[in-house]
């Protein structure tokens, strides 16, 4: 019996000497950059283009890590107390580690903030959105002060 090779069956491309898989047109996904989406939204398989915070300017991100950074640089600016409180309150953390701490061990992808605290980057984009809500809350913003607008979305290409 005579096991078929999978690869044989992928359509190739020359592409100098070598030959690699068609990678698919990712333009195809790009989305209005324009249309606010809340924090109440399933963000796995999209991309940010920037977020809004009430009444400032758009601020331009290309990864889910990023956005959380210039947010929390943000915050650190406009109570640094209650900012740095976050590594001993359970609710900003997550269950099985720290999200916010002083120190960087234990932690995966650490990002200093304002060279007082670090927060973990290594998290999904709903652990995020589900942080910057949590964030915004101990600010006292509203969650509907807060918009993101997207890059691209993948959802499709992974059905």
């Amino acid at each position: 019996m005579e096991i078929e090779d999978p690869i044989e069956n992928i359509e190739d491309v020359e592409h100098g000497g070598k030959k690699t898989v068609n990678s698919p047109d990712y333009s195809v996904y790009y989305v209005d950059t324009n249309i606010e989406h809340t924090l109440y939204e399933n963000f796995t398989h999209k991309r940010p283009y920037g977020f809004q915070i009430g009444n400032q300017e758009k601020i331009k991100v290309k990864t889910w890590q990023e956005m959380l950074i210039k947010i929390c640089e943000i915050l650190i600016t406009v109570d640094e107390n209650k900012y740095v409180s976050f590594e001993h309150n359970p609710k900003m953390n997550g269950k099985k580690r720290k999200y916010f701490s002083k120190n960087d061990k234990g932690m995966k992808k650490p990002k200093s903030i304002g060279d007082k605290i670090f927060i973990e980057t290594n998290i999904s984009a709903n652990s995020i959105r589900n942080l910057v809500l949590k964030l915004l809350k101990e600010y006292g913003y509203k969650s509907s002060e807060f918009k993101v607008y997207l890059r691209a979305d993948y959802t499709e290409m992974h059905r």
